[in-house]
C-alpha cells in the first residue's frame, strides 16, 4: 500500500452526467467525513472544459476523482 496517495499521474475517475448527482456525492462526502485529498475545485473556468472536481482516497490509498462537466458533451 502506498504511504501517501498521489492524484497524478494515475487515478480512477468518474464523471457525473447530472449536476444533482454530483451535489449528492458532495453531501455524502461531507456527512460521512470521507478522506478528501483535494477539495471541491472549479477547473478550466471560462472554457468549454469547465467542470467541478473533487479527489478522495480510498482505504488502500488509491486516488478517486469525481467530476461533473458543465457541457454534457464532454462527459466521458
Amino acid at each position: 500500500m502506498p504511504a501517501e496517495p498521489v492524484a497524478n499521474p494515475r487515478h480512477f475517475g468518474v464523471s457525473f452526467a447530472e449536476a444533482e448527482d454530483f451535489d449528492r456525492l458532495l453531501r455524502l462526502v461531507e456527512n460521512r467525513k470521507l478522506r478528501v485529498l483535494s477539495g471541491l475545485e472549479l477547473r478550466f473556468e471560462g472554457t468549454a472544459e469547465q467542470h467541478r472536481t473533487i479527489f478522495l482516497a480510498d482505504p488502500s490509498n488509491k486516488v478517486l476523482e469525481f467530476k461533473n462537466y458543465d457541457d454534457p458533451r464532454l462527459q466521458y
